[in-house]
């Protein structure tokens, strides 16, 4: 009775479940991902879907309208595209985090069976840097950014840090420079007059008659006395 109820319900999830694959994915917490789930020809016109959990149990996170136009969907962080020329239709999954790890399925509903591709996913911890920094009144803030041990990630990393590194330094050549113009406003010794500016003058002094002075009185004194012996020898 058993084997006959199992065998009952393996005929039936073959009647009503085609599965195509598994898809296997890895990402990062705080990235994003595409899942890109293909048909066959004659579906595209169909409902699709994304669902998560065990098959029993799942649950759709994001469908489609049927006939819809244009053929985008969103629904908080997921965002569904049918492409109904490649008959793929995409969801992309925004801003991972652990709990978005799991298993989901790519569905289209046919009216009576569903075509379904299953994905795994999982979602592994990043390192987040979130950092609001301030240089001489100009604001530079970082918004979320996630660091894997990947090389590309890394690389960006870096070249992050050095254009912070080249802005910071230029800003502070630009405050600096007008601080050593007030501090020191005379970088040079004060020059000594030229020779030719400064005037010669006679050295004379209310207090100190000159010898030149002194002589000029003396001859005139002389020449009094002079005319007075010759008067004094005549008579």
């Amino acid at each position: 009775m058993r084997n006959l109820m199992s065998v009952n319900i393996s005929l039936l999830c073959a009647v009503s479940c085609v599965v195509s694959g598994v898809i296997t994915k890895r990402q990062i917490e705080g990235g994003n991902d595409s899942i890109e789930c293909p048909y066959d020809r004659g579906f595209e016109t169909h409902q699709k879907y994304l669902s998560k959990g065990i098959w029993a149990y799942r649950v759709a996170v994001i469908k489609t309208q049927q006939h819809q136009h244009p053929a985008w969907t969103h629904k908080g962080r997921y965002s569904l595209y049918d492409d109904t020329e490649r008959r793929v239709f995409t969801v992309t999954i925004t801003n991972l985090n652990r709990e978005d790890s799991g298993t989901y399925w790519c569905e289209i509903n046919t009216g009576w069976w569903y075509h379904k591709t299953e994905v795994r996913i999982t979602v592994d911890r990043g390192w987040c840097l979130r950092r609001s920094i301030s240089v001489f009144m100009w604001r530079i803030t970082f918004y979320t950014l996630y660091i894997c041990v990947d090389a590309l990630s890394l690389s960006l990393f870096l070249s992050l840090s050095l254009s912070l590194s080249l802005s910071l330094s230029l800003s502070l050549s630009l405050s600096l420079s007008p601080l050593l113009s007030i501090s020191f406003p005379l970088s040079t010794a004060p020059t000594p007059p030229k020779p030719s500016s400064v005037t010669s003058r006679p050295l004379l002094s209310t207090t100190h008659p000159s010898t030149n002075t002194i002589a000029t009185d003396s001859s005139n004194s002389a020449a009094g006395i002079l005319p007075s012996v010759e008067l004094l020898s005549k008579g």
